[in-house]
């Protein structure tokens, strides 16, 4: 339905049309349409939950703080990917009020994956301001990348490689405490 016309213009009516069930039903489970994008946002967040916790399972026993950052930038680009169809009408263009509620769904999941690794990290930035320039960033890319027509494979690779390389640098001002803590009994003259 969103081929033809953005979220905000489609009714409760149309989706029970499209989706044959009464309104009735509808009202059943959902308070309004936002109600109905939300069961579709935690649908897609569970799947990116469980790949990260399998990513982190399989490359990541020590909790290092970076690589979890990886594997969440890998879970999210990869659901990006795999619900390509969905995300696709996310233009703040023509549906502002849809990218909002992506945008607030995903600061939501990002604060929550900062509340379990960020007590092991000291940041120079505002953890939620990290968060919007990370997801926003991430978003931008993509979407620039598709309407390049850069191959799907590629984008993920450069996003990925860009997100490391932000990730590792010194400005990005996330830095472990054990890090830290290293490097103040290496050279303490530095501090």
């Amino acid at each position: 339905m969103m081929d033809t016309k953005p979220f905000e213009k489609i009714g409760v009516t149309q989706l029970c049309k499209e989706a044959a069930t009464s309104r009735i039903t509808f009202y059943n489970y959902y308070q309004d349409k936002y109600d109905l994008l939300y069961e579709i946002y935690d649908d897609i967040q569970s799947v990116m939950e469980e790949e990260f916790q399998h990513l982190q399972e399989e490359n990541n026993k020590k909790n290092d703080v970076r690589q979890a950052y990886h594997n969440m930038a890998v879970s999210v680009i990869h659901m990006y990917s795999r619900s390509t169809h969905f995300f696709r009408h996310m233009n703040p263009l023509s549906s502002p009020e849809i990218m909002s509620s992506i945008y607030d769904f995903t600061v939501k999941h990002f604060s929550d994956f900062r509340l379990q690794y960020d007590k092991n990290i000291k940041n120079r930035y505002d953890p939620d301001q990290l968060s919007a320039f990370v997801i926003l960033g991430f978003w931008g890319f993509a979407t620039y990348g598709k309407q390049k027509n850069i191959p799907e494979e590629q984008r993920q690779k450069d996003a990925l490689q860009l997100f490391d390389d932000i990730l590792n640098s010194s400005t990005a001002g996330i830095t472990s405490c054990s890090a830290i803590s290293e490097q103040k009994n290496q050279s303490p003259s530095n501090f």
